[in-house]
């Protein structure tokens, strides 16, 4: 039986960031501008373009205490400086929230740690590699064909997918996997960006030894290990180990975002039109008869400086009240509407450069806002789709010799300990998983209690026994 493991809130959430980068947003001056410590490094006309480009203006790592927006409640009410709000939210979840939120947060000083779920990924997924394609090999594969990117929000209209099954490619993104997979709808391939084991059991842990006819393209920190047989075949979304000689570029997507990785996935394949079903980031609501501002209203907290309301990161799945006009009335959360606007700012570039038809068929239509994207209603599929086999390559990698080196390492690891000595390979990342769940991890202390140090111990034993399982694997 394969071991479990339990993980523990991160406390960085807790710690409030002070941005260090200002964005000050006048719509009645017609500007835009950029402050870092008190020093302005840019000025520039506000237009949606010089909004959107903030995303790659300025580097993520910069960004881990945020970004503050400030703006007049009139500039807010119009739709530049909304879009400025969206734009502000969507780069903090991004370089700031998120980050603090996942635990692979540089606030830590001491204990570089990968939770012991990422490191039983890295051991059990090894003994699978030599039959793993990077997913950059199908670039072009399905170039011109139409495809239906399923996402799992309210609008995910399963009879509208089965009145199109024939007519389009069809990927599943998500959670919408589970959703399609027990309607009997078979996707061509099954995107996953979640590395978390709840996900990837929610999605797949129904179908026992079921193997069905999909791909899946997935994160390979995520658990394929458990269900790579369940797929016709499996991609790689990007480089893992070390010994990896079959080189590609990564797949462009944010965290925590799975439009992002879809959409570059779609993109990447040469897929056009591309047609978003269920990618809603929401619930539509009513709008309220009052609220803390005109026309374009949020319930994102705020303070007062001025004639300025000053927006600053929130915490992470925040949930959002949004409304402007009668564009926009939506309940979300802050990672949802990441995903949304990372979505407009790639729409806008690849449609001006190369044309491609973007359709969003979702009841709030976030992604439709300042955007390219065209209403779903509006698409006509042109015929039948034939889906062409998909390349492959060959490697030859000595998984055997890597997974012995990663047992005989946390059996060292684990002799140390039983004799009550920590050894500095067990302090540095992969190898300070050891310490995953435990108070030393929690509070990022440098020194283990007695307690820190079972818990070590259990979870070494626990790593030698998946390389023994993943040799077993390789036969």
């Amino acid at each position: 039986m394969s071991p479990e493991n339990t993980v523990k809130a991160n406390p960085l959430d807790h710690l409030a960031p002070r941005p260090e980068f200002v964005l000050r947003v006048d719509a009645h001056a017609g500007t835009l501008a950029v402050d870092h410590k008190g020093n302005q490094l840019a000025s520039v006309p506000l237009s949606l373009q010089t909004i959107h480009a903030l995303h790659d203006s300025i580097e993520s790592n910069l960004l881990i205490d945020g970004l503050s927006l400030h703006i007049s409640a009139k500039s807010l009410a119009s739709p530049l400086g909304f879009e400025s709000l969206l734009q502000t939210i969507m780069m903090n979840m991004v370089s700031c929230v998120f980050p603090r939120y996942s635990g692979w947060s540089p606030l830590r000083q001491r204990l570089q740690l990968h939770h012991i779920d990422v490191e039983t990924n890295y051991i059990r997924n090894a003994s699978f590699f030599n039959n793993i394609n990077h997913v950059h090999i199908l670039k072009n594969s399905l170039a011109g064909l139409p495809m239906i990117v399923a996402l799992p929000g309210p609008s995910l209209d399963m009879d509208y997918i089965r009145e199109q099954r024939k007519t389009c490619v069809l990927m599943a993104a998500g959670r919408a996997a589970k959703a399609l997979l027990q309607e009997g709808i078979y996707p061509d391939y099954i995107y996953i960006q979640d590395v978390q084991t709840f996900a990837w059991d929610y999605n797949f842990g129904f179908l026992g030894d079921t193997r069905i006819p999909s791909t899946l393209i997935a994160n390979p920190l995520g658990r394929i290990w458990k269900y790579f047989k369940n797929f016709t075949r499996v991609f790689k979304g990007w480089n893992l180990y070390a010994f990896e000689r079959d080189g590609f570029p990564k797949i462009e997507e944010i965290a925590p975002s799975t439009v992002s990785g879809a959409y570059s996935l779609a993109r990447l394949m040469g897929c056009d039109p591309i047609v978003f079903v269920g990618n809603d980031c929401g619930t539509c609501m009513e709008r309220p008869d009052e609220s803390r501002l005109p026309q374009s209203l949020t319930n994102l907290d705020f303070e007062r400086q001025g004639n300025d309301l000053v927006f600053s990161p929130t915490s992470y799945e925040r949930d959002l009240r949004l409304f402007f006009g009668d564009e926009i009335s939506v309940t979300t959360k802050n990672d949802y509407l990441a995903g949304a606007q990372w979505l407009k700012i790639r729409a806008e570039r690849d449609v001006a450069q190369t044309g491609v038809q973007i359709y969003d068929r979702s009841t709030t239509r976030l992604s439709q806002f300042h955007s390219p994207i065209e209403d779903g209603s509006s698409y006509i599929p042109s015929g039948t789709v034939t889906l062409p086999e998909a390349p492959r390559y060959e490697t030859r990698y000595d998984l055997q010799k890597y997974l012995l080196h990663k047992k005989r390492t946390y059996e060292f690891i684990l002799r140390s300990l039983d004799s009550g000595r920590v050894p500095q390979t067990a302090l540095r990342k992969p190898c300070s998983t050891v310490f995953s769940g435990t108070s030393m991890a929690h509070t990022d202390s440098a020194e283990p209690c007695a307690e820190d140090l079972q818990g070590a111990k259990v979870n070494a034993g626990a790593l030698i026994e998946h390389a023994e399982l993943a040799l077993n694997d390789l036969g």
